[in-house]
């Protein structure tokens, strides 16, 4: 079934809007005047200039455009919620970081982090990492990635670490997976598969 119309061929501007949202369907105009014609739809507003042909005003097309116009604005919005705090957690993991491992061998542990580069050097023993440093946006707890392009040991070169971290304050904590191992640690204590670590910012 079509959509009503109702035909105008005289159009008075001012009664125009009144009796448009009265109606509340679609109108055809005949404006014979090179004039702006403005007219409410639903909530939305349309815009057109009447140049002697007819300007077709549907509710149904508004409706269609105001759905794709709000999905856009969520889509966007998305975005802009996981994209801009890792780059705001980015900026403060930047520096010289200085702690120890938990329940790890004693001495201290030396983290630096210069824009997405990162370097470890464990202590107590010959241990020592080079890798870019990639966060994941929208992880709860926060999370990284590790993909080491230089180690000490060998045969974790070119593979890939997930660690979870928080900052609080001076303070960073991160928990990680062994480098190869595709599952991230669920929380900040020390078991059989994650090794745990408490920095200081210097």
């Amino acid at each position: 079934m079509s959509t009503p119309f109702i035909r105008v061929q005289e159009i008075n501007l001012p009664r125009f809007d009144a009796q448009r949202q009265r109606e509340g369907r679609g109108i055809v105009l005949g404006g014979r005047e090179n004039r702006p014609v403005t007219a409410s739809v639903g909530t939305f507003l349309v815009s057109q200039t009447s140049r002697g042909g007819q300007i077709v005003l549907n509710m149904k097309t508004n409706l269609i455009l105001a759905a794709v116009f709000a999905l856009a604005l969520l889509f966007c919005g998305g975005c802009a919620s996981t994209a801009n705090p890792p780059k705001h957690d980015l900026a403060k993991l930047q520096g010289t970081w200085i702690g120890h491992e938990v329940d790890g061998p004693p001495g201290e542990c030396r983290m630096t982090i210069s824009g997405d580069s990162l370097k470890a050097q464990a202590a107590g023993q010959d241990e020592s990492y080079a890798a870019k440093l990639i966060l994941a946006p929208g992880a709860s707890p926060k999370q990284a990635d590790l993909l080491i392009a230089d180690c000490s040991a060998p045969q974790y070169i070119h593979k890939t670490a997930k660690m979870i971290y928080k900052i609080e304050g001076k303070t960073l904590t991160i928990a990680g997976h062994e480098p190869g191992d595709e599952t991230a640690p669920t929380g900040f204590e020390r078991d059989g598969q994650s090794r745990v670590f408490v920095f200081t910012r210097q």
